[in-house]
């Protein structure tokens, strides 16, 4: 670089200008001096811990978190999913159905059915990005083994468990990988770090990655452990937060009817001025409140600077809240004040695409079909499966909650000119709706039944009758 070069660099500097840069995002100025960047998610996931915790604390603590976190639950699992073995035999799909049943009915080590369990771990997720099912085998009925879950909280597989193993094996954030980069085994402390019971010292387990479900938010391939979905809005959370408590203070302050005497030759010098807060030490005013002067004392209330709009200062926070988490701003606050159909829809649309991606990506994918694979082989080695059908046993569709429609009429218009056209089948369309078309043509067999037996019956009972 010539002296007239490095002379440009060093004035451009000192008057807060930089170079052009190929890629500004690359750049060097002072706007990128506190965002270094990642070299991998992985390093980011590292310091998930942190931010899982505070997640779930203001998924407890603040209205907007805990609306945030229902709303996502609702949305994900809803009422719960529904499995439709796709075995050829009509036969066997019925018994599959049948042993999913009672296996599901009570699937969680605790008692609690397969659809609860799902939807906590998405709600957990959510918060920390990550969940952990172990599979259990217990024989409580002594005739046949049954499956169970025991959830496994992400913090009893520590972040810190990383080393090298003999030849090219490696353990990363708690998780155990051999030469070409298999997960093989995840190491989990017997207790939770925050466990109420005293706290020991621990070493991790070794547990077979085949026991281990581990479903986790992704961001990039090879990332070890997830990143929390709340966490990138939780700073804008605290921004509205703080607006809103501004701007209740302020308006407590000017409904607090306040009467001020004037104590002209200071007789009641003794009578108290302002009522203290005993922690803070500052003076608090109530409606209602008399206050004497003493003399040479005046209250002055400032008027602060205009702010702004601040309903719409906090819409567009709460817009960039929402939209960080997959969510509409409604279905965060249920204010449908500012929307029509085609916003609604719009808004709905990019929602239900989020909603699919993350069903199919983590809980299907990740949960779902690992643990139908764990009940297959449970209900294979019980003998009442058989094991020569393994593969045909373990497919399976699993069907997510319907999501409801804006505008039914129109949707059923829709998918009735497809449907003519043979565009869709009946079973894409049902399972859209949450529905299965076995049940279904059930449904209607058992309805054309009781139609065609029903005028038969009061017939024979108005004969007896007569």
């Amino acid at each position: 670089m010539s002296r007239l070069e490095t002379f440009i660099d060093i004035m451009a500097k000192r008057m807060g200008f930089e170079r052009l840069s190929a890629i500004k995002s690359a750049s060097s100025s002072a706007r990128w001096s506190g965002n270094p960047g990642l070299s991998h998610m992985n390093i980011a996931a590292g310091q998930n811990p942190k931010a899982g915790n505070r997640a779930a604390q203001q998924a407890v603590n603040s209205p907007i978190a805990a609306s945030m976190r229902r709303g996502f639950t609702a949305a994900t699992v809803g009422t719960g999913f529904k499995a439709e073995p796709l075995h050829a035999s009509e036969r066997m799909r019925a018994r599959v159905g049948l042993l999913w049943a009672e296996t599901a009915k009570e699937l969680e080590i605790s008692g609690l059915d397969f659809n609860t369990l799902l939807s906590t771990t998405a709600g957990s997720i959510f918060m920390r990005g990550e969940a952990i099912w172990r599979r259990v085998i217990v024989d409580d009925t002594g005739r046949y083994a049954r499956l169970k879950i025991q959830v496994i909280p992400s913090s009893q597989m520590p972040i810190s468990e990383t080393r090298q193993l003999q030849g090219s094996a490696f353990i990363l954030h708690g998780i155990e990988f051999d030469a070409i980069g298999r997960p093989v085994a995840y190491h989990i402390l017997p207790r939770a770090p925050q466990h109420l019971l005293p706290p020991l010292a621990q070493k991790p387990i070794r547990l077979n990655a085949r026991e281990i479900a581990f479903a986790a938010h992704r961001l990039e391939p090879g990332q070890t452990r997830g990143l929390s979905i709340l966490g990138p809005a939780l700073p804008t959370i605290n921004e509205l937060e703080a607006l809103n408590e501004n701007a209740l203070a302020k308006h407590r302050l000017g409904s607090a009817l306040t009467v001020f005497i004037r104590d002209a030759d200071g007789s009641s010098i003794n009578e108290q001025i302002f009522e203290k807060d005993a922690q803070t030490g500052e003076y608090v005013v109530h409606p209602g409140q008399a206050n004497v002067l003493r003399p040479g004392q005046d209250v002055e209330i400032p008027n602060g600077p205009n702010t702004g709009d601040y309903q719409q200062v906090a819409k567009t926070l709460l817009r960039q809240a929402s939209s960080a988490v997959g969510l509409s701003p409604y279905q965060v606050d249920g204010d449908l004040s500012d929307a029509n159909y085609s916003s609604l829809r719009a808004g709905r649309l990019e929602h239900l695409r989020f909603v699919e991606q993350f069903q199919q990506s983590v809980l299907i994918n990740q949960l779902c079909n690992t643990v139908w694979a764990w009940f297959i082989d449970v209900e294979i080695l019980n003998g009442r499966l058989p094991a020569g059908q393994r593969d045909e046993l373990l497919k399976v569709r699993w069907i997510p909650p319907r999501a409801e429609s804006i505008d039914p009429q129109k949707d059923a218009n829709a998918d009735e000119v497809l449907l003519r056209n043979r565009l869709r089948s009946r079973s894409e369309l049902i399972s859209e709706r949450g529905g299965s078309i076995e049940q279904v043509d059930q449904d209607f067999g058992a309805d054309r039944y009781f139609a065609t037996t029903q005028p038969r019956a009061r017939e024979a009972s108005d004969d007896s009758e007569d």
